[in-house]
């Protein structure tokens, strides 16, 4: 499969390219994605990150220090899977989803649903 360009990126095709560059532990490809006023938050980082180069020299710098530790130590190695959930509601009402992790909800892993 090709790497889209900027132009025709899709929300599906970002979070593809960024699984793939931890599943590898190589971030250039993610990285030519990112518009020069990107930004990135996650538990991880304590402000977040603004700007296309500081979120280059954040990933660059955690993957090679995870991709240096992990040589001797395989359980050191990150792997990060996407999923899709289909499901069907049938009674009628707002429904609350969330990562059970508190911290991603904090940071947006949650909202609502409105089932009609």
């Amino acid at each position: 499969m090709p790497e889209p360009d900027k132009k025709q990126l899709t929300e599906e095709d970002a979070v593809q390219a960024f699984a793939k560059a931890w599943n590898r532990l190589e971030p250039e490809a993610f990285l030519a994605l990112l518009a020069p006023d990107a930004r990135y938050a996650s538990q991880w980082v304590f402000e977040e990150l603004v700007g296309a180069e500081a979120i280059a020299n954040y990933l660059r710098a955690k993957m090679r220090t995870i991709r240096n530790h992990s040589v001797n130590d395989p359980s050191a190695a990150v792997r990060v899977e996407i999923g899709r959930i289909r499901f069907v509601q049938r009674e009628k009402g707002i429904r609350l989803f969330q990562c059970q992790i508190l911290e991603h909800a904090a940071l947006g892993m949650m909202g609502q649903l409105e089932v009609v």
